[in-house]
């Protein structure tokens, strides 16, 4: 078992060691001199590791205890990594994000694989129907009410103009491109889940 005394005394060396504790855990030395304390477990037979925060911020009585929850998690079925990321991505759902903003990221992470022509209509969209109308609310709290509304708008904006139709077409198109917004946020969560979770099993 560890205490205070030997993990001071614990020395950086060329390669990354663990020195063991009690009930999986472990602290984990890295050549630059950090140290972080690590839970070890197996779940479904696979064996795992989750980071337990750094010492000496997190203390050893502190670390002990965040074993015992994540035993706790065990205990009950859940896997403890999962159930992390699973919070991790409730606090980004969470967190304030304006549709304008997820929009706009969606939207760079297309453009170079598309025209020019694609690029214009989209940008197009955005400024003239879709921003003015729910560009500055939370993308979480959008309903389909909202897209109903912008897509009216759009329709009324268009109508206006001679020659231009009822613009059905564009309302339609222009509540797609929410849709797939709103599909994005959504698939970058469970990616972030997907992906932090295989690293906690390759890291064990």
């Amino acid at each position: 078992m560890l205490n205070d005394t030997k993990i001071k005394q614990l020395k950086p060396q060329d390669k990354t060691y663990r020195v063991a504790d009690q009930g999986g855990l472990c602290i984990e030395v890295r050549p630059s001199g950090s140290k972080l304390w690590r839970f070890r477990y197996r779940y479904l037979g696979t064996a795992k590791m989750i980071s337990l925060g750094e010492y000496p911020v997190i203390t050893l009585a502190q670390a002990r205890q965040k074993t015992l929850e994540q035993k706790s998690l065990l205990d009950q079925n859940i896997d403890p990594s999962q159930n992390r990321q699973e919070e991790k991505a409730k606090i980004k759902l969470n967190q304030a994000c304006t549709f304008q903003n997820i929009a706009v990221e969606w939207f760079e992470k297309r453009k170079a694989r598309r025209s020019e022509s694609y690029r214009r209509s989209i940008e197009k969209a955005f400024e003239k129907d879709i921003f003015p109308t729910i560009g500055k609310k939370d993308i979480k709290n959008i309903t389909a009410y909202d897209v109903l509304q912008m897509q009216e708008k759009t329709m009324k904006r268009i109508s206006k103009q001679n020659n231009y139709g009822t613009g059905e077409a564009t309302a339609i198109l222009n509540r797609q491109i929410v849709s797939q917004v709103s599909y994005y946020l959504n698939s970058y969560v469970n990616e972030v889940v997907t992906r932090e979770s295989k690293s906690d099993t390759l890291a064990a």
